[in-house]
């Protein structure tokens, strides 16, 4: 134990040593996030495996723990990303902050902070910048307070109807988790439309590299070692859809599922060919799988935009309503990772990352899906 605080830099903060993550600390860090994630304790490993050891964006996991004597009392991870700049061969590894616990009994005593602090000395040599895409009303003001800046409001164009509105609505209140079994999904291939419960990484990765690009902003790296790793968590369902011309596929969408399986959120798309996300979308809304079918605003360009608009999607809808009553419009946001920040740290690659027209982000960016 004692070779580890003397390998690594450590701050001291009262009673207090705060360190690297190891992974002997895993155990104690699986015991201490019980007080944050749901599930039993075999989900809880298998879920931190697929976050932070799998994760094909680092060689390790990052993280930061907090220590009161040899017992772990608190943990800051962060989640890589890795991102190419569209039309050039650089890419940049991003973190997103994620699981932040402190035990009970330590809290109110800046360790969240000191945790923070520590990240930002380990990693500013290596990673520029800290991206957030799922703040919550509790994070947002700290947020603030570190020197994030806002990029874009995370609002929902949603497809609905009256009636499912109501049956979502009702569902939520219940809090009831179903299995996918237990969805109207029916799996299988239709025609040229292809319904699965399994990612087709090669031929994902094909779509991605046959789209081009409009531009040069940040956009996800998405070859197919990404796709073998990115769904396999199991907090999350997800339905894949694939419209197939023969074998080769020209256009898929990811559906991320709610627990009660009546709304889907698009998290992932792209096609090969021009109108191909078109025909596949008034698929999936033709076969009636969901009652609601949303996406954020900020994953849709113009063009998704316009073919959006004529499949009935909408940003004004009782669903955004009640959710910016309940949640407010919480923002996705930026900040370099440094202590003490320069204008040249906001630019990278020649492109200034406070900008939110210099981003292609899709909602499978985020670790919270």
């Amino acid at each position: 134990f004692n070779t580890y605080l003397q390998e690594g830099r450590q701050l001291k903060h009262d009673e207090y040593q705060i360190v690297q993550f190891y992974p002997e600390f895993k155990s104690q860090v699986l015991d201490l996030l019980q007080h944050l994630w749901k599930g039993n304790s075999a989900e809880h490993a298998s879920h931190f495996d697929w976050k932070y050891t799998t994760n094909p964006h680092v060689s390790s996991p990052l993280g930061i723990v907090a220590l009161n004597g040899s017992q772990v009392v608190g943990f800051r991870g962060y989640f890589p990303v890795r991102l190419k700049i569209d039309g050039r061969t650089d890419t940049i590894t991003v973190l997103i902050p994620s699981d932040t616990c402190v035990h009970p009994h330590h809290r109110r005593k800046g360790l969240s902070v000191a945790m923070k602090n520590l990240a930002s000395k380990e990693y500013a040599p290596k990673y520029p910048l800290y991206l957030s895409l799922s703040c919550n009303n509790k994070s947002f003001p700290g947020n603030l307070k570190m020197g994030f800046l806002p990029l874009e409001k995370k609002i929902y164009m949603t497809h609905y109807s009256l009636s499912g509105f109501i049956k979502y609505s009702l569902a939520k209140r219940k809090g009831q988790e179903l299995p996918l079994e237990a969805s109207p999904i029916t799996f299988g291939r239709f025609g040229s439309f292809m319904v699965s419960r399994r990612p087709l990484p090669e031929q994902m990765a094909a779509v991605v590299a046959a789209q081009g690009t409009t531009g040069s902003n940040f956009s996800l790296l998405q070859n197919t070692r990404y796709f073998q790793w990115r769904f396999n968590s199991r907090k999350h369902k997800y339905v894949f859809y694939y419209l197939m011309k023969y074998e080769v596929m020209r256009a898929y969408v990811v559906m991320g599922v709610s627990l009660s399986n009546i709304r889907g959120y698009i998290l992932d798309y792209a096609q090969g060919d021009n109108l191909a996300i078109k025909e596949l979308l008034g698929c999936i809304i033709h076969a009636k799988h969901f009652d609601i079918i949303s996406i954020y605003s900020y994953a849709v360009d113009n063009d998704l935009g316009t073919i959006l608009s004529d499949l009935r999607f909408t940003l004004h809808n009782p669903i955004s309503f009640l959710a910016r009553i309940l949640h407010g419009e919480l923002p996705l946001l930026v900040r370099p990772i440094k202590k003490n920040v320069t204008e040249s740290d906001f630019h990278i690659g020649g492109l200034d990352v406070r900008k939110v027209e210099n981003w292609s982000l899709k909602p499978i960016c985020s670790d919270a899906v």
